[in-house]
């Protein structure tokens, strides 16, 4: 599954979010949702590009561009950011 936020896949139980009580919400990590809301309640989509976009041209020898559009790309049809354009 991959975060509707940030777009980690998230491969173990307890990376999912939660909701109030502890249940899991299936949409989000815990990096970005947490006790029933998101962590970063009002970042922008262009701040998460940003805040991505650093690991990404680590690991991808990027330039800080191309890991932008790519961090973009990644993320802007994600169900968070969806409603938001």
């Amino acid at each position: 599954m991959q975060c509707q936020s940030c777009g980690m896949l998230i491969m173990k139980g307890e990376e999912f979010g939660t909701f109030p009580g502890g249940v899991k919400n299936l949409d989000y990590c815990y990096y970005c949702f947490n006790k029933g809301a998101f962590t970063q309640p009002d970042i922008t989509l262009e701040q998460m590009a940003e805040k991505l976009a650093g690991p990404m041209k680590l690991n991808k020898n990027m330039s800080d561009e191309e890991a932008k559009q790519g961090a973009m790309g990644l993320i802007s049809g994600l169900k968070r950011w969806k409603t938001k354009n």
